[in-house]
């Protein structure tokens, strides 16, 4: 839904400002694209999609270098 909002205000003509509804359109699709990428953002941020959510660059060196070797616990699983 954000891309075709987006390819509707990037195919917005200049000369649609002079018509009485064109601003008032634009500014529908301006706030439209404004929610859904609000909404976006905040249902990333929820589900903790970004790396920077569950580490900081330091901590994320020194958690990977205490992880132990030895068989992976989906290896020993019988099938």
């Amino acid at each position: 839904m954000a891309d075709k909002v987006s390819e509707q205000l990037a195919k917005f003509d200049p000369e649609w400002f002079e018509a009485d509804s064109g601003p008032q359109r634009y500014k529908q699709l301006a706030a439209t694209y404004v929610g859904i990428t609000s909404a976006i953002k905040a249902l990333a941020v929820t589900m903790r999609l970004t790396q920077q959510s569950v580490y900081t660059p330091q901590r994320a060196g020194t958690s990977s270098s205490r992880v132990r070797g030895g068989p992976k616990p989906w290896h020993s699983i019988e099938g």
